[in-house]
């Protein structure tokens, strides 16, 4: 790069790294899970129900990551609003490039109204290291 008619080599570098957009630099720190669906069924009560049933969230994910992940932390996020109604922390072994099904009940009643997605916000590999989402 000329600044007045002299090479500055390093403010060259400086000058292209800021320029790459925020979007391409959180690629540094991808989510190890990927949810492919989610599926909220609400809660079936009334006078002629004989056992109300109880809402449940139904999650297909995958770990995309080359090892194996033991413990997975979602927010539960409302669609519409955009906000945090709640968290599920699934534990299990989740081996890579393998797609998991869970079923989760709605025993705390964070869903019977509202459409939800669940999203990645931590991920606990087979070797103990962390893996957390960048807020924001």
């Amino acid at each position: 790069m000329r600044v007045l008619g002299r090479t500055w080599p390093g403010l060259t570098a400086a000058v292209l790294i800021a320029a790459v957009p925020l979007a391409a630099r959180a690629d540094a720190n991808p989510a190890p899970i990927v949810v492919s669906s989610t599926i909220t069924t609400h809660a079936i009560t009334g006078k002629f129900e004989a056992v109300p049933v109880p809402g449940q969230v139904i999650v297909t994910f995958k770990n995309v990551a080359a090892q194996t992940v033991k413990d997975v932390v979602f927010s539960v996020v409302n669609t519409d609003g955009g906000y945090e109604v709640g968290q599920i922390d699934d534990a299990g072994t989740f081996s890579p490039n393998v797609s998991i099904r869970h079923v989760f009940s709605n025993s705390y009643d964070l869903i019977d109204f509202v459409e939800v997605k669940l999203v990645p916000i931590q991920a606990t590999f087979a070797d103990g290291t962390t893996w957390k989402a960048q807020p924001g």
